[in-house]
């Protein structure tokens, strides 16, 4: 027998001895085996049982946190509820993904609920083996996607099946834009509490976890806590009526955000943010009875993806943006600056790039002419995998947030990645947050004075010159930039459960992982 189903048997034995009632009913252990997603891909192993580790068979997590190690003996249970998770692509779906990673490092296991289907913008297959899929459950909803799944699930023809799905996903999709749904993912949330339901009736879940976007999500964590007492903890990856992208939005969007607000603030255990600022907003909206269940804990990078050592063009002073540029976050001020220096500085022709690995909207695509062909190097949408190798090879890195007040409040996800396989960084961020303070701390970045295409232009003209002289700085203080570690983010995230599940202290909104340096 192998060491994992070994470990999985003695835990359900365990479980049937050890689990009493709770909420009134005995709780079932689950079949540790069970493959949820039905796929035969490789599954990845949880922490201590050989995976996520170097060649030795060691955890990447033993080495971030002197953790005493917990045997699946010990293992607990949280139900992990994300609407977007591998295979689906794009940061959305980097922080849920690597929290069913790192979380059994702490001695969680994650069982996630995702949605699933193919219509969904962006895919990154490779994301799959960093999950075990035993542990996700892919739930098909009402949504306009999830019912053209369902359609296409009918039939066996794949490439008629796929044709039917997209005119149904189509058609429906107007719909529901006529209809004026604020958030079409609403409509997935009553399969997914049945889903939700079923599995913590099957395993032994001690609290439940939301992370957003979509808002939707949480009514699946309100429904838990409400009917099966199971604490709730609502992840806020981007502001509710503080998101930038509903500037000029319509009264219902607007309201649907404020109702959201208002539901999370009032009955989740905790609510954790990826920044102080959002935390602090939310305390003096809603009171200091709030502002004591608010955690921040920042998005990261995850130490294993470190790709192979890319080598750099010497010919070329190549800058690149990983990601996409949409509404206030937009291209057009930088490719304003480089036209102005490709006329002012005839010496830079040929010997600078500014190359986008990432996907442009129509908007944003209108703003590129074709005399910007000489600069301008358009790769499109890249894997995770492939977007940290761009990081990698690129001379220099462009971060830009949306120049409004709600861009105080947003955090790329992208930013630590750069930070931590990039080279030197041209930012523009608010000043006065803490993604600044991380910007100044960990070194190797030029600030952009202001978000206008002749900042932009004095900002990479500068950078520029110094890496034709050889002297632009690279260096980063690592110690800073290794507090953003996603092991170590899990740890913080496994506390969090701990305390809403036990008789822990309350929390308050935690800022020290953008502050002092943690000892190692």
């Amino acid at each position: 027998m192998s060491s994992a189903a070994f470990c999985g048997a003695s835990m359900r034995s365990a479980c049937r001895k050890a689990v009493g009632r709770r909420n009134g009913r005995y709780a079932r252990a689950g079949e540790s085996g069970e493959d949820f997603r039905g796929s035969s891909r490789r599954r990845a192993t949880p922490c201590g049982l050989g995976g996520f580790g170097d060649s030795s068979g060691r955890s990447s997590c033993s080495r971030a946190r002197a953790w005493p190690w917990k045997t699946t003996l010990k293992m607990r249970e949280a139900l992990l509820i994300s609407y977007h998770f591998p295979p689906m692509g794009g940061s959305g779906v980097q922080r849920a993904a690597k929290l069913a990673k790192y979380l059994p490092c702490a001695g969680w296991r994650a069982h996630v609920i995702c949605g699933v289907h193919r219509h969904y913008p962006l895919r990154d297959e490779s994301l799959l083996d960093e999950v075990d899929s035993r542990f996700v459950r892919p739930v098909a909803g009402f949504e306009p996607a999830g019912i053209a799944r369902r359609v296409g699930a009918l039939l066996n023809d794949g490439v008629r099946a796929w044709a039917i799905e997209d005119r149904i996903c189509w058609r429906i999709e107007r719909l529901v834009q006529a209809a004026r749904v604020p958030e079409r993912e609403a409509l997935w949330t009553p399969l997914a509490i049945r889903a939700a339901r079923s599995l913590v009736k099957a395993a032994p879940i001690e609290a439940v976890v939301t992370t957003s976007p979509p808002h939707a999500v949480h009514l699946v964590g309100r429904h838990l806590k409400r009917r099966l007492g199971l604490p709730w903890i609502a992840d806020l990856r981007d502001p509710m009526t503080d998101n930038f992208t509903l500037a000029g939005g319509s009264r219902m969007s607007c309201g649907y955000a404020r109702w959201f607000e208002n539901m999370v603030v009032r009955e989740a255990d905790r609510i954790v943010v990826t920044c102080p600022e959002l935390g602090e907003q939310l305390a003096d909206r809603h009171g200091p009875a709030v502002a004591a269940r608010i955690v921040a804990i920042p998005n990261g990078y995850d130490p294993s993806d470190r790709p192979a050592r890319a080598a750099r063009r010497d010919d070329r002073f190549v800058l690149v943006h990983a990601g996409s540029f949409y509404r206030q976050q937009s291209i057009e001020p930088i490719l304003l600056a480089f036209r102005e220096l490709w006329i002012r500085r005839p010496d830079v022709r040929g010997r600078i790039a500014f190359r986008v690995a990432g996907a442009l909207s129509a908007a944003q695509r209108a703003f590129v002419r074709e005399s910007d062909e000489g600069f301008l190097e358009l790769a499109g949408y890249r894997s995770h995998s492939e977007a940290i190798g761009e990081m990698a090879s690129a001379n220099a890195l462009l971060l830009t947030v949306p120049a409004v007040e709600g861009g105080r409040y947003c955090i790329p996800a992208k930013t630590f990645e750069y930070l931590a396989f990039g080279g030197h960084i041209i930012a523009w961020v608010h000043e006065g947050t803490s993604l600044a303070q991380a910007l100044h701390d960990a070194g190797g970045c030029t600030r952009v004075e202001v978000p206008t295409p002749s900042g932009w232009g004095a900002a990479i003209e500068a950078c520029f010159d110094q890496w034709r002289t050889g002297s632009l700085s690279r260096a980063r203080n690592m110690a800073v930039v290794e507090r953003f570690r996603r092991d170590r983010l899990a740890a913080k995230f496994a506390d969090i459960i701990e305390a809403c599940v036990g008789s822990g202290p309350r929390l308050t909104i935690d800022a020290t992982v953008f502050g002092s340096v943690e000892a190692a």
